[in-house]
């Protein structure tokens, strides 16, 4: 004998006036908290999946604040990301802003290079401060160079944006910045006026660089990931 099961299914036709009742989540992705149990991997997060691409272009509700989220909770959802140092930068950087502070304190400088500068500055700092709240750390010579570089560069004011803590650095502090931008070897002093002496600290990015890149091997994280 057959046993006939019943499927449930929506009304036909269906009230409009109970569609408010019905709960699909944020419209904004990234603010959903069930994203994680309604992720799913699309053509285009397979594509992320591959690693080849440094900026994620999509249009509204393709789900790119929702990866970024994603990562940032360090989700099982992004297996692949599992053992790299995830890196979140979340504040916003006005190219306004950048503009006036490169015509107030450094008038006559090329502006795309301290604009590079100012990033590479941001980003070697925010990597040094997630690896600062590593177990033991400084526990080797490299990771004591990254915490000297936090020191030097006033980490602890950790409620000021970037351009406001390189502002702060200018004016509290005879700094001297040394980095590669592209090809092009670049110095920048902080701080001096005609009057002052030489610069008491220098910061050379390329060698924080290259003290996070070790510390970073030295923790066995495959690398660390920025998401901006």
């Amino acid at each position: 004998m057959s046993q006939n099961k019943s499927t449930p299914s929506l009304p036909d036709p269906f009230p409009t006036d109970k569609l408010r009742l019905l709960q699909f989540g944020s419209a904004d992705g990234h603010r959903d908290k069930v994203a994680e149990l309604a992720f799913i991997e699309t053509s285009s997060v397979k594509q992320f999946y591959l690693n080849q691409h440094s900026i994620i272009v999509g249009a509204i509700g393709t789900g790119k604040s929702t990866l970024f989220t994603l990562l940032k909770n360090h989700s099982e959802k992004l297996e692949l990301y599992k053992n790299d140092l995830i890196v979140p930068l979340e504040e916003a950087l006005s190219f306004n802003e950048l503009a006036e502070f490169v015509k107030e304190h450094y008038p006559g400088k090329d502006e795309n290079t301290l604009y590079q500068l100012l990033w590479k500055f941001n980003v070697l700092l925010k990597i040094s401060i997630e690896l600062s709240k590593q177990e033991g750390f400084p526990n080797n010579d490299y990771e004591k160079a990254v915490n000297r570089f936090l020191d030097d560069s006033n980490s602890s004011d950790a409620y000021s944006n970037i351009l406001n803590k390189f502002k702060n650095l200018i004016s509290n502090a005879n700094i001297k910045f040394e980095a590669k931008v592209g090809d092009n070897p670049i110095s920048v002093e902080a701080g001096l006026s005609d009057q002052s002496p030489k610069p008491e600290k220098k910061i050379n990015l390329e060698e924080v660089q290259r003290a996070i890149s070790e510390s970073v091997k030295a923790r066995s994280f495959n690398c660390a990931t920025v998401i901006i």
